[in-house]
This record gives structure tokens, sequence and C-alpha cells, in this order.
């Protein structure tokens, strides 16, 4: 038990000590997640709005 609020006190130091940089990679992380959303979700568009056209080589 004694060890994880030492685990805690550690990170506490290292965010208060660096704010911006934490900042920086949560904003970034979410910037990561959003564009992969993004494109999965643009290429299930188009994947099934091209199986909806008919063939082009018959």
């Amino acid at each position: 038990m004694e060890s994880s609020i030492n685990v805690h006190r550690i990170l506490f130091r290292h965010i208060s000590r660096y704010p911006w940089r934490i900042t920086a990679a949560v904003l970034l992380g979410a910037g990561t997640m959003a564009a992969g959303i993004g494109l999965l979700a643009s290429s299930g568009y188009l994947i099934s709005a091209a199986a909806l056209r008919p063939p082009i080589l018959d």
C-alpha cells in the first residue's frame, strides 16, 4: 500500500513540474484518437459507397 502512495507522489511531482508537457501529450493523444476515428469512418463510408456502385469491368 505504501509503495502505491510513493508512486502517486512521484507522478504528482512530475506532473506539477512539467504541466505543459503533460497537457501537450494529452492533447496530441486525443488528436491522434480523433484522426483514427475519422479515418475509420471515412474508409467505411468509401467502402460501402463503392459496394453499391455497378462493377466497372463487365
